[in-house]
């Protein structure tokens, strides 16, 4: 586990993250093992809902894809909710006194009410950047945590 960006895991819109992620799991939290129940069934719905985000998306829809992007299953199961995200890194930075995610920034699976899918990070001595984008956005300095205990 860690609490830095996945390397690979930037220059992808929040769709190609999450199947980055997917991959991820498989690759490596279920490596060895048969996935959960819980984690099969979402991915089931991953692949039968994601024409339709990505439809969204191209039609310039951001609110709609984000609630469904943040809603989803595969979501809440592979990304975390942005108060995990942030509170880890208060702690980590003071019991620690280090800045992670310095230069890059961490999508979570948490919806604002301006349709963007919250991001937070480039944590550094005057303090760190919370903010957003739309589901389609790609940015290279934004990518994704996975910080949960296998």
């Amino acid at each position: 586990i860690s609490e830095e960006v996945i390397p690979g895991s930037t220059d992808k819109n929040y769709p190609d993250q999450i199947d980055f992620l997917i991959k991820y799991w498989q690759d490596n939290v279920f490596k060895d093992k048969t996935p959960t129940i819980e984690f099969t069934i979402a991915l089931q719905a991953w692949e039968k809902d994601k024409p339709a985000i990505l439809q969204l998306i191209t039609a310039n829809k951001h609110l709609k894809a984000a609630q469904a992007i943040s809603n989803h299953p595969i979501s809440k199961i592979v990304t975390e909710r942005f108060a995990s995200d942030f509170y880890r890194t208060i702690l980590i930075n003071k019991n620690t006194d280090r800045k992670i995610k310095p230069a890059t920034y961490a999508r979570s699976s948490s919806f604002s009410s301006v349709g963007s899918l919250v991001s937070f990070g480039w944590f550094v001595a005057s303090g760190a950047y919370v903010g957003g984008n739309g589901p389609g956005r790609v940015w290279s300095s934004v990518g994704v945590v996975f910080s949960r205990r296998k």
